[in-house]
């Protein structure tokens, strides 16, 4: 501690302690500007604010406190690791590399610093360094740790946003041991090795609505692994998977995924998103699939097939922009509506929103010239999510949409779309292509530089002129 310090007994470092200790923000913040009020020049001070900041959700301001703790000290490694971190966390893995790499040298084998450089590298794509820095922080951390489970997940991303499937796969099984995944885990039933045939397997879904939907193509593959499956889901999508997996799947079961998991008679149970690695599936030809594997209720599809016939034809697009804004990654991957307006001006082409819930307050400040036919009160809401949305998008003529469930579900019905992927993506998207193997009907549409949608929707629009009109 230097003289500009508090004391450990100074009653405003106290205070700011014990409501940081208490995670209470609204007794955190005040008691943090006090103590800099009272010691401007101490770098404890400013840390203890961007402690403060950072539990409040201040995160940007937070940054700021960061640096003004480094000036003070700028040759101290931690204070560095702690700036680079909340860099990181205000989504700017560029400046977090520089401040990384710097404390790396006075913390060179300090496991979380590692992780977090190895992180920012690969939220600027840079894959190689990335799996490096990664690598060491594997080296220097405990084993059986949470931390060591942190990094070989982090390390799996890495593998298989390069798409290599016999690395990322194995090492994407230590998200199980983390507890921040929504992974109900049944109780006093063993896991399932991918070998056996037991009697009843128990299939449970895990993270988002979309994995569900993308990972649902596996059902049929491991349906033969057992006399009887059982599938648990998430209950939004337990009606549209009931009618909508393909009738070669006569012995699987469709259940709501719910806290206790109490299905009788159960021999096994395995993650939904580990059947590729179970069924060693690491190949990346192995995720192709022959065909759709769920459809949308035929009574539906008539039905509109007549309600989107009453639109301005002759192409009908449905459109998607917005994802769930709680989603830590959100402000990369969803799209403002009116990037989209070249696309509504082109001559005969209607835009259908597909929207639902967040997001549909953008339908009210379209700019000039620009059209959306929206669909909220009639989608989903009398026969279940995403039913009449995956009945509509098997009738419109062309689905676009951001990196949301309806871009797997789209995937999955095998309707053709044009899909808007950020510049640094989701592991799945890798960093080049213009297909996935699982989705041959799925154009993706990269952003050439970060936050650039504009020149998303210009390819769309020309894609669509040349194709369509």
């Amino acid at each position: 501690m230097s003289a500009t310090d508090p004391s450990t007994d100074h009653p405003l470092r106290q205070a700011l302690t014990q409501a940081l200790r208490a995670r209470d923000p609204a007794q955190a913040v005040p008691a943090a500007e006090a103590l800099v009020r009272a010691f401007p020049q101490s770098a404890l001070a400013w840390s203890g604010l961007a402690d403060a900041l950072t539990l409040s959700g201040q995160v940007g301001i937070a940054v700021d406190a960061r640096r003004q703790a480094v000036a003070f000290k700028p040759r101290d490694g931690t204070l560095q690791f702690n700036l680079g971190t909340a860099l990181l966390a205000a989504s700017d893995p560029a400046g977090a590399v520089v401040v990384l790499q710097a404390a790396s040298q006075h913390l060179p084998r300090t496991p979380r610093l590692l992780m977090n450089l190895g992180v920012a590298l690969r939220e600027l794509g840079r894959l190689s360094e990335a799996a490096d820095a990664l690598a060491r922080a594997a080296r220097n951390a405990p084993a059986n740790t949470p931390l060591a489970a942190n990094i070989t997940w982090n390390q799996s991303l890495v593998h298989l946003m390069g798409g290599d499937l016999r690395a990322g796969l194995p090492a994407y099984e230590s998200r199980r041991k983390l507890p921040r995944f929504s992974l109900r885990v049944p109780r006093h039933l063993p896991s399932w090795d991918g070998q056996s045939r037991p009697q009843k397997l128990l299939i449970v879904a895990e993270q988002g609505l979309g994995d569900t939907f993308q990972y649902a193509r596996w059902i049929r593959r491991v349906e033969s692994c057992a006399e009887t499956l059982v599938v648990a889901v998430q209950k939004p999508l337990v009606a549209l998977l009931r009618a909508g997996l393909d009738r070669a799947c006569e012995r699987t079961e469709i259940i709501p995924l719910d806290r206790n998991l109490a299905v009788s008679k159960v021999d096994a149970w395995a993650p939904l998103l580990s059947l590729p690695w179970l069924l060693n599936a690491v190949q990346r030809g192995s995720h192709v699939e022959s065909t759709p594997w769920l459809a949308a209720d035929p009574t539906l599809v008539d039905h509109w097939r007549t309600r989107l016939a009453r639109e301005p034809g002759p192409v009908r697009v449905g459109i998607v922009w917005q994802g769930n804004p709680h989603y830590l990654g959100d402000c990369h991957r969803s799209v403002p509506l009116e990037v989209f307006a070249p696309i509504a001006r082109l001559p005969g082409v209607t835009l259908v929103s597909l929207q639902k819930r967040h997001g549909r307050r953008q339908l009210t400040r379209l700019p000039e010239g620009m059209h959306v036919a929206d669909l909220h009160k009639e989608l989903d809401e009398t026969t279940g999510p995403f039913l009449d949305t995956a009945a509509a998008m098997q009738v419109l003529d062309l689905v676009i949409t951001s990196d949301t469930a309806t871009l797997h579900l789209a995937g999955a019905l095998g309707v053709r779309t044009l899909a808007a992927i950020a510049h640094i993506p989701d592991w799945r998207f890798g960093l080049t292509g213009n297909h996935l193997p699982e989705y041959p009907h799925v154009r993706l549409v990269r952003q050439p530089r970060p936050g650039d949608w504009t020149s998303v929707a210009d390819v769309m629009a020309r894609w669509i002129h040349k194709h369509m009109c």
